[in-house]
């Protein structure tokens, strides 16, 4: 008997439910990272909104670049803005952001490339120029982001306005202007998120319906929904995509031990990292009782491999602690990528299901090559 086995021999207890085992049997580590994987669960941003963030920045980049060729020619500073812009939206478009954070942290960094080219400008009618830039920040992450979220990065862009007009001086003339421009910075986000309001609640509605509570990722249903825009998108540009499969190979055997929910959680968290570390479009899901699927933009089939050997190891397991004693069940899994006949993700999905059924259980858990 292997000395894994021997551990977890010595760990069993009598079935008990997800939530007594987590009481019970896991360290405080344990429980802490499950606090933090139900939040993350309420702060996702769901994948078609995460994907339109870039046109927020490119917009910015498009009005900056007008306005530096109009009104300020010659001067290079609002050109840098712009190609900041630019690569900001690029960051958006190649990674979107899993959860909204990364957004605000976005939005911030967009906010110190225009102070900086506001205080490098001369004259007041030069940076006056920009003010637009906190209203269409506010205002554009008004209609994608969380309200919370939304106002949060409103109180950010007036603290930009306001120290940015405290730290040129601004007086007379000037600062009536800066005031009714004010007035322009607070009203728009405002109206924003009450226009999104309605969006936003049927948006949580229907993530809500492709979403699996007990793991934290998405269900079935989810993955074929999202994986239709994915997979279209694979087959216009011919970019690679990845799916695997995953499941425990003795799933009686890690219920018996942490419970039906926590091993569950367990192996939800440990895909929504993988998939987190994999790029914004990358898509987790539990698919089944046992099976958990990973549908992977961006990556062909040896590449999909070559990230979950990384990442689960050889043999793939995962491994928690029990009552001080670590424990580690063997999973088994596979992956594919699809090939020319395959243009949709039911067929995909059913290709690396009938992989799985045929690879069965071998002697390891590494995937065979397609």
């Amino acid at each position: 008997m292997s000395d894994d086995k021997k551990k977890i021999r010595r760990a069993s207890t009598p079935a008990m439910s997800g939530w007594a085992k987590l009481q019970r049997g896991l360290t405080p580590a344990a429980v802490s990272s499950e606090v933090l994987a139900a939040a993350e669960r309420h702060t996702r941003v769901p994948l078609r909104i995460r994907r339109q963030e870039y046109v927020i920045a490119w917009g910015l980049a498009l009005s900056t670049a007008w306005v530096a060729t109009l009104e300020l020619p010659g001067q290079y500073a609002p050109w840098v803005l712009a190609l900041l812009a630019l690569a900001i939206g690029g960051w958006c478009r190649q990674y979107p952001a899993q959860h909204t954070a990364m957004m605000m942290l976005r939005a911030s960094i967009l906010l110190v490339g225009l102070t900086a080219v506001q205080l490098s400008l001369d004259g007041a009618a030069s940076h006056s120029l920009f003010r637009f830039w906190p209203v269409v920040l506010a205002a554009g992450y008004a209609l994608i982001a969380e309200r919370r979220w939304a106002i949060a990065i409103l109180l950010i862009c007036l603290l930009q306005f306001g120290a940015t007009t405290a730290l040129l001086g601004v007086s007379g003339a000037s600062l009536q202007s800066a005031l009714a421009s004010l007035g322009i910075v607070l009203v728009w986000p405002i109206v924003s998120m009450i226009l999104a309001r309605p969006v936003h609640q049927s948006v949580a509605q229907i993530e809500a319906s492709l979403s699996d509570e007990s793991s934290g990722l998405y269900n079935a249903a989810g993955l074929l929904a999202n994986g239709r825009d994915l997979m279209s998108q694979h087959v216009r540009s011919e970019e690679p995509i990845a799916i695997a499969l995953v499941r425990y190979r003795d799933r009686a055997g890690a219920e018996r031990l942490l419970g039906r929910q926590a091993a569950v959680r367990l192996m939800g968290r440990t895909l929504r990292v993988i998939a987190a570390r994999s790029g914004g479009a990358a898509i987790a899901a539990r698919v089944g009782s046992n099976e958990y699927a990973l549908l992977l933009p961006g990556r062909d089939s040896k590449q999909a491999r070559a990230l979950l050997r990384s990442r689960l190891g050889e043999p793939a397991q995962l491994s928690t602690e029990l009552n001080g004693t670590v424990v580690r069940f063997e999973l088994e899994w596979t992956a594919t990528s699809p090939r020319p006949e395959i243009q949709t993700i039911e067929l995909l999905y059913k290709r690396v299901r009938d992989k799985l059924i045929m690879q069965g259980a071998p002697a390891d858990s590494t995937a065979r090559d397609d």
